[in-house]
């Protein structure tokens, strides 16, 4: 019975992390057009596999690994941004992924 509760919680909260980095990456100055893009297209990735109800097997390794090698990118550059993708990470292990 706690799973579920836990799920839901994990993934809501996976929900409101995605679209905090949606804006810190708007508020993001100096990234290069192709970083933005990439990172851009990670969030579409993981906002379309929410409103499907959650990532799939396949979708999870993709947003894994999309979001560490996102995450190791911009660590040293753009500490806010690392943060707020860190925080994904974490939610994306809340549930499992």
């Amino acid at each position: 019975m706690e799973g579920p509760d836990v799920q839901g919680s994990s993934k809501g909260e996976l929900e409101r992390l995605v679209e905090r980095l949606g804006g810190v990456l708007r508020d993001s100055e100096g990234l290069p057009p192709q970083a933005k893009s990439d990172l851009e297209a990670l969030l579409s990735e993981a906002r379309l596999a929410l409103e499907r109800g959650g990532p799939d097997e396949e979708a999870r390794a993709s947003l894994h690994t999309g979001f560490i090698g996102t995450l190791e990118r911009f660590e040293e550059s753009h500490p806010d941004l690392a943060y707020a993708i860190a925080r994904v990470v974490d939610a994306l292990s809340g549930l499992g992924i």
